[in-house]
């Protein structure tokens, strides 16, 4: 599986674009500039508009219920019903973001009353590059490829898109994440349907990428009649970050299905997520498992109080908008495969991270030497500088001396050929007379 990673102003085309390109090699940066970059993020945010999509009058609940059941189930970011994304709206434009909304038109014949399926919204038609992030929440129209078309060439021309589906956004349980499938096929993702109610938690292990911008400031959220989205086959030019995986069962928007498209379920698995993240070229798609996580107060099962849920509301907005990191690119100097913030050698390619003398013979009485990688540590006697010391004592009486008989001059096989040789002492341990271990993590 390809790319599965274990996330204004008045020109916006150009800006937005250099933005998204930034978010990459964002992580590993510490508490502290973590935090100056969601600061910078909120001012940033002052010039980003998002635009929801929303299903159009009378097309929810499942297609029962009076009229203003059928419309009130679809989330209008005006509605300060307990089924409503009122209080979301209010949260965003605090934290400075430009929030509007576009709603799918009737359908041709659509009856005057009852139940309608809607029309899709001509994207094709419409300059996209104003906007930031498109919000597919309670759209459940079929859109045609010239509007699936415009919609990927925003996204990956540098715009965000947010997906959220849930059964009551639709009038039977495939309509919102079918709508949703027709974008999500070109990046190689999969929405399924609504099922289980459930908790992500921090304390329980739940977070995959505890440290990353998104979840910062969030130890829980949640979620009721949950539709995680799957990680298919990614497409060209798509990396995915799942930052939470989904959780007990899933059901899946694939045949069999019942009389009411209800689809087959089955256990949540590896590439179910609660929460991802997909850098898609210089764009950003955030999946995401629930539209109650968000609701106003009061909210069925959930609502944006609960929890962290307002936070990550916050978090997430910013990271499709690309003023938090799409993803989990974490610098890595030595292109070793180990990133900087958990490398033994940041300076020296050491992928195995070997270090023999991580335990008890490295002194810890000389703070910021205990720890080094091997590759990076040719102070042999741990006084804290290579020098004729490491040479006499250690060096010298390993000199061609038989590993396996002697386990303690591993250490001085500098170049790790399984021989304690002059190509080790110029190779390695000349070039270092006179330097210090490191750089690189020094916490075993």
């Amino acid at each position: 599986m390809m790319g599965w990673n274990s996330i204004g102003g008045a020109s916006h085309g150009g800006t937005r674009r250099s933005r998204h390109a930034s978010r990459r090699g964002l992580l590993g940066l510490g508490a502290g500039l973590v935090a100056a970059w969601l600061c910078a993020a909120s001012a940033a945010a002052q010039s980003a508009e998002i635009l929801f999509v929303r299903g159009a009058e009378r097309s929810g609940n499942l297609g029962g219920g009076s009229d203003n059941i059928l419309t009130r189930q679809l989330a209008d970011i005006e509605s300060t019903s307990t089924t409503g994304w009122n209080e979301l709206r209010e949260t965003l434009e605090t934290e400075g973001f430009s929030v509007s909304q576009i709603i799918e038109p009737l359908e041709t014949g659509a009856p005057p009353t009852g139940p309608t399926e809607g029309a899709p919204i001509a994207f094709q038609s419409m300059d996209l590059s104003v906007y930031d992030v498109l919000v597919f929440g309670s759209n459940n129209a079929v859109y045609d490829d010239a509007a699936i078309d415009a919609v990927e060439a925003f996204i990956r021309g540098g715009g965000g898109a947010i997906f959220i589906s849930d059964a009551g956004f639709g009038s039977d349980w495939a309509d919102a994440a079918n709508s949703d499938q027709q974008f999500l096929d070109r990046f190689g993702l999969i929405m399924h349907q609504d099922r289980g109610i459930y908790s992500i938690e921090r304390a329980l292990g739940d977070f995959l990428i505890p440290d990353h911008p998104v979840l910062a400031g969030v130890d829980a959220f949640d979620g009721e009649g949950v539709s995680p989205v799957e990680v298919g086959e990614p497409t060209a030019g798509v990396e995915v970050t799942v930052l939470a995986l989904a959780k007990n069962t899933t059901r899946l928007n694939e045949p069999p299905f019942d009389s009411d498209n209800k689809g087959p379920s089955r256990p949540s698995g590896p590439d179910d997520a609660a929460l991802l993240l997909a850098s898609a070229d210089a764009g950003c798609i955030v999946g995401f498992y629930d539209r109650n996580t968000f609701f106003n107060t009061g909210g069925l099962g959930t609502d944006l109080t609960n929890f962290d849920n307002r936070q990550l509301a916050i978090n997430v907005f910013k990271a499709a908008a690309g003023l938090l990191p799409c993803d989990d690119d974490a610098p890595d100097a030595d292109d070793d495969g180990v990133p900087d913030e958990s490398d033994n050698c940041t300076d020296v390619p050491n992928p195995s991270q070997a270090d023999f003398d991580a335990g008890t013979d490295d002194d810890s009485s000389l703070a910021g030497i205990q720890h080094y990688g091997d590759a990076c540590d040719v102070d042999l006697d741990d006084d804290g500088i290579v020098g004729p010391s490491d040479f006499f004592s250690v060096f010298r009486p390993c000199l061609g001396a038989d590993l396996g008989s002697i386990p303690s001059c591993v250490e001085a096989d500098l170049d790790g050929d399984g021989i304690v040789a002059p190509a080790d002492f110029f190779g390695a341990f000349r070039p270092a007379l006179g330097s210090t271990p490191g750089p690189g993590v020094t916490e075993p």
